[in-house]
């Protein structure tokens, strides 16, 4: 069996497109890892949305905190105002205008 060597003569013009095929990629490469770093940071899932919403859900969990405090505080009130009858007649008479019998309400008008 018998080998051939081919030798392959180049001349400049292969040479200068070689190197514009090199200039090319390189764009191409540098642009691709450009655009793959901005799809990072700011892409629809990027560090800055992420970040977004991360602070929302602070925002979120501090108004939780904030209605379970107020929820608490409705329900030690409930609690309340079913067990003292006097709180509840207190209530009724100032916010009602309810009146016992014989009794003579006066509203004065500023």
């Amino acid at each position: 069996m018998q080998t051939y060597k081919y030798r392959v003569k180049t001349n400049k013009a292969d040479k200068k497109a070689g190197k514009r095929d090199n200039k090319y990629l390189s764009v191409f490469v540098i642009t691709g890892l450009l655009l793959l770093f901005l799809w990072t940071v700011a892409g629809p899932y990027g560090f800055w949305k992420l970040h977004r919403l991360e602070q929302k859900r602070k925002d979120l969990y501090a108004s939780l905190i904030t209605a379970e405090k107020q929820n608490t505080e409705l329900q030690n009130k409930i609690k309340t105002f079913s067990e003292d009858k006097h709180l509840q007649e207190h209530e009724v008479r100032m916010k009602l205008g309810w009146i016992k019998k014989n009794e003579i309400l006066y509203k004065f008008v500023k």
